[in-house]
């Protein structure tokens, strides 16, 4: 199955893994390609790497420590541990430890300025060399999800997971009332069922705004589908 790069389909911040490149505790991360996974290599000196991601739900971080076990225990050296942290300590808790040179070894990260930033000051090891080498691992993503992961044309990230799908749910009951169209298929549609919605003094669309980023997916579709990509790109 295709894989995209972003948590939401028009999400300007890259979801993905990226490689520190230096300043970490564990031995540098490029030496993982080097490593033996010959029968000579059973007894290779394990590499500890760790792993940094977002995940509060428990089905998801159940089967991120099934594949971690899985890989320590059928590759030679293997010695991967991953710790899952909520989205906003994430951001303080990753930038602490880039400035500190003390980074995991591989790290989940969003594009634009804050990515930039750290390929900038070297702490970000390009994964160009290693995605050429196995072109069918790199043909598995889709197209355009690379240069949400580049700087300067260099890849330094990999896609983490799947597209994430934005569902509106209705109330059947208040469309009834209101004499709206259920499940309404164009756009022209929904406005239409807005319009009746708030005739009867109901909020006709409500969103969670606890944390800025579900409602700003809804911003961005928006300002995508009304100003274009020239728009959105500028922002």
């Amino acid at each position: 199955m295709k894989r995209a790069l972003l948590r939401a389909p028009a999400a300007a911040a890259a979801a993905a893994l990226a490689l520190t490149a230096c300043g970490t505790s564990t031995p540098a991360a490029s030496k993982l390609s080097t490593t033996s996974t010959s029968a000579s290599a059973k007894t290779a000196k394990a590499v500890p790497v760790t792993v940094w991601t977002l995940s509060s739900d428990a089905v998801e971080q159940g089967l991120y420590e099934k594949v971690v076990k899985a890989f320590n225990k059928s590759y030679p050296g293997g010695d991967v541990s991953v710790d899952f942290i909520q989205n906003t300590p994430y951001k303080t808790k990753i930038a602490v430890a880039m400035s500190a040179k003390h980074p995991p070894t591989i790290f989940y990260t969003w594009g634009g300025t804050l990515f930039d930033a750290w390929v900038k000051a070297g702490e970000v090891m390009p994964m160009g060399k290693t995605l050429a080498s196995d072109p069918s691992w790199k043909s598995d993503f889709l197209p355009n999800v690379w240069p949400l992961a580049s700087y300067k044309g260099a890849v330094y990230a990999v896609p983490e997971d799947g597209p994430g799908i934005e569902l509106m749910f209705e109330n059947k009951a208040v469309l009834k009332k209101a004499k709206a169209v259920l499940s309404p298929g164009t756009w022209s549609s929904l406005l239409n069922d807005v319009r009746l919605v708030k005739k009867t003094g109901v909020s006709p669309v409500v969103v969670a705004g606890a944390t800025e980023w579900p409602e700003m997916i809804w911003l961005q579709y928006l300002t995508l589908r009304y100003g274009g990509p020239a728009v959105f790109n500028s922002i």
